[in-house]
């Protein structure tokens, strides 16, 4: 996961660099695989960590907060265009956010060293 998170943060440099060209076409493609998979990753890891029982309850917590941050982040890219006319200032800053939460990621603990929750019939 990590190495998703580090591309997307060399993505969002490039674009707080001023890249355009060649260069943005191969480096939106960074920022999109993490940003297009972050649905599917979380319902799994909740799954994981948490198990089925508090599922429902972490899950929508962890989606809310999400949800917030993207509001948030919006909202932040378009001051940052407003008060500078670039980008590059909010891109600069959703990059370090990303970087970030890099030690968080590494943080966690392998799936394999979790136990595995079955359902009974």
């Amino acid at each position: 996961m990590n190495a998703f998170v580090i591309l997307a943060a060399v993505g969002a440099l490039g674009f707080a660099g001023g890249i355009s060209g060649i260069t943005a076409i191969c480096a939106a493609p960074l920022l999109g695989l993490l940003m297009g998979a972050e649905f599917d990753v979380l319902a799994y890891a909740v799954r994981r960590y948490f198990g089925l029982a508090s599922f429902g309850r972490i899950y929508g917590i962890f989606f809310g907060i999400f949800q917030f941050g993207a509001a948030v982040g919006a909202a932040l890219l378009a001051f940052s265009l407003q008060e500078s006319q670039w980008y590059r200032p909010g891109m600069a800053l959703f990059s370090v956010a990303l970087l970030l939460t890099v030690p968080i990621f590494g943080g966690l603990k392998s799936y394999a060293a979790l136990p595995v929750l079955t359902l009974r019939s």
